[in-house]
């Protein structure tokens, strides 16, 4: 059974990894409310996400090359 196929699995290390990105960059560097912090670091998160999917699907698995899947 295929619990998470290679798109997700990216979404998602590219979704943590981005989210404790941008939460720091933007607590270290902006002195605003933590809860609009952390709305700005969502909303950059969710476009880095995106951005990292459409990068590997153009670049990387139009040539072949793939990332694994997690199968139970």
């Amino acid at each position: 059974m295929l619990l998470l196929n290679d798109k997700e699995l990216l979404e998602g290390i590219s979704g943590a990894t981005g989210f404790i990105l941008f939460s720091v960059l933007l607590t270290k560097y902006l002195s605003l409310d933590p809860i609009i912090e952390l709305f700005f670091a969502w909303v950059l998160v969710w476009y880095f996400r995106k951005i990292v999917n459409n990068i590997y699907v153009q670049k990387f698995k139009t040539r072949g090359i793939k990332l694994m899947s997690i199968n139970l």
